[in-house]
This record gives structure tokens, sequence and C-alpha cells, in this order.
């Protein structure tokens, strides 16, 4: 697999295994399915699972500020009892 500046990915061989064995790929697309829509699908999936995970993190970041802010808030007040 390689890919270029522009973002494009071109897959020199992909290679697929079931029960432990080798299967060539063209024998999975004899239905008249196309390889290049099932690439393509693979990438929408993966750019998708990306932008999920990104926004994970977006969230548990948030709750990480969050928490922090409790903890300072806390401790502020605990300093002003004993003061």
């Amino acid at each position: 697999m390689s890919g270029a500046e522009d973002g494009s990915v071109y897959f020199s061989r992909l290679l697929e295994y079931v029960e432990g064995g080798e299967v060539n790929s063209i024998d999975a697309f004899k239905d008249g399915s196309s390889s290049d829509f099932i690439l393509n699908s693979l990438c929408l999936t993966s750019k998708i699972s990306i932008e999920n995970k990104h926004n994970l993190t977006k969230e548990l970041i948030f709750k990480i500020e969050s928490l922090k802010s409790e903890i300072d808030d806390h401790k502020e007040k605990i300093n002003n009892e004993c003061a």
C-alpha cells in the first residue's frame, strides 16, 4: 500500500486469509462485485473509524479538563477552610 500527498491510496496487493489459508482475492469477486468498490468501502470505513476516535478523544479531553477544574475548585475550598 502506498499513499500520496493528496491523500489518495494505492493498494498494490491485497491478501485474504480464510481459516489460516491464503485465498485468491480475485475469486471473491466472481459474482461481479468490484474490488475497487470494496476497497473504497474499506477506506471509507477506516476514515469513519478515525473520525469516531477523534470525537471520542475530544470528549475525553473535555471530561479531563472538567475534572481538573473540579479538583482545583476543591483544593481552593480546602485552602480557604484551613486559612
